[in-house]
């Protein structure tokens, strides 16, 4: 299962390119896979959570500005901002994505967002996961490497990956000075940090992001190719190197 789930994080971030085998399939609501920018736009500012959906950017790296009528698009108490990911001039996936909150309540977030999307996406690709796995991968956070957990689904056309990013942040160590100055900063540092701990009912020191990011089938099964390549041949070199 590791290695599924290193493969899985290599999908997300590859450069989307493999994904242009299949122009036309809908990722998300009426959004397509190759669609222009203008069109995403366009797609967007008609949905009643957006108010004003921008293209900019240079025409061979086009970025949109989002506007939402409140915070986001707020799906099972959770508030995601759209993140559309464009290759060249063509829409090459889509996500939506929160911002980093508490863990508080991860197993039934998982649960309920996979049973969500297991009605839309009925076959699973990976996963899921016992809710002892998703607190597994929490605890491999560390301050400097973020951890991960994937799931992937699909009706055949359209792969979702529901992502749990989290992350670490570690109390700042301790420091004595004879400078007032610099044992005050150390004091009001100590403090936002004990303030961000507190935010939280439990687990103080993680976060999580959601993310349910949408890709063609076809262009997911190249990406996992390009993925598998990739490990297969880092596997190789060390193995001769040991």
């Amino acid at each position: 299962m590791i290695k599924r789930l290193v493969i899985l994080t290599a999908v997300t971030f590859a450069t989307p390119s493999a994904a242009q085998a299949a122009d036309g399939v809908v990722l998300w609501q009426s959004i397509e896979e190759g669609d222009a920018p203008q069109e995403v736009a366009d797609k967007l500012a008609a949905m009643p959570e957006i108010k004003r959906a921008k293209v900019k950017g240079k025409p061979n790296a086009p970025e949109l500005s989002i506007r939402y009528e409140d915070d986001g698009i707020e799906i099972l108490g959770e508030t995601f901002k759209v993140v559309p990911q464009f290759e060249g001039s063509s829409l090459s996936y889509i996500g939506l994505g929160t911002d980093h909150s508490c863990t508080v309540d991860i197993d039934d977030r998982y649960e309920r967002f996979v049973a969500a999307l297991q009605s839309k996406y009925p076959t699973f690709l990976n996963g899921p996961f016992p809710v002892s796995d998703i607190r597994s991968v929490m605890y491999d956070a560390l301050p400097d490497r973020p951890s991960s957990s994937t799931t992937a689904m699909t009706d055949g056309n359209t792969v979702v990956l529901f992502q749990q990013n989290f992350t670490r942040r570690d109390p700042p160590s301790t420091t004595y000075s004879s400078s007032k100055a610099l044992n005050a900063i150390s004091g009001l540092v100590a403090s936002e940090y004990r303030s961000y701990y507190d935010a939280c009912s439990e687990n103080g020191r993680y976060r999580v992001r959601l993310m349910a990011i949408y890709m063609s089938k076809a262009g997911y099964d190249a990406a996992m190719a390009t993925a598998q390549q990739d490990v297969d041949a880092e596997l190789s070199d060390a193995s001769d190197k040991l």
